[in-house]
């Protein structure tokens, strides 16, 4: 559980860091709730046309053109950690994979609130990643324009924690649903 609990913790590092590594050199954020509710179109009129894939942990996913994934090892979270995005929009998703010595096999919003009380979960629904990613999907904050959609979930022992911006909901449901384990 303390393991669970040092992963959460640093995810939240790791999610400010991508978070102000998005942003614009001047300081200002890059780009704010308005542009990013008008940036999905162009990048959601694209063909999921590149396709990503993941060796180590063996599973692939497509994504636009306009993305760029690129996956670097991170100590403080003990796994590694994807980034599918667009650094001018702030559009795509962040995947943290970290081990899991747990037996489960389904992920669930209870479980998740064992190590992170605080979590906000809402609006949980069950998710299936290519045949064997079973867990929640959710929302973490109250309020659209603050959430950051979460999709979390076990696979191969593994924990694969899933983090997008509200704007790049639909962009990140069209990349999920071509997720292949191999």
């Amino acid at each position: 559980m303390k393991k669970l609990l040092v992963i959460i913790v640093s995810l939240i590092i790791i999610g400010l860091i991508v978070f102000f590594a998005l942003n614009k050199d001047d300081g200002s954020l890059s780009p704010d709730v308005a542009d990013q509710k008008n940036a999905p179109a162009s990048v959601l009129s694209q063909p999921l046309t590149e396709t990503y894939k993941n060796d180590k942990y063996r599973f692939s996913l497509k994504h636009p053109v306009d993305l760029t994934a690129s996956s670097f090892t991170d100590e403080t979270v003990g796994g590694e950690v994807v980034t599918v995005a667009d650094e001018s929009t702030g559009m795509g998703m962040q995947i943290v994979i970290t081990p899991f010595d747990e037996e489960l096999v389904v992920l669930t919003p209870d479980r998740i609130k064992k190590d992170q009380p605080e979590l906000v979960i809402r609006g949980a629904q069950e998710v299936i990643l290519g045949a064997h990613g079973k867990g929640v999907a959710f929302l973490d904050a109250e309020k659209d324009e603050e959430s950051h959609r979460q999709i979390w979930f076990i696979a191969s022992k593994h924990l694969y924690q899933i983090t997008a911006p509200f704007p790049s909901d639909t962009l990140v449901q069209n990349m999920l649903n071509t997720w292949e384990f191999f």
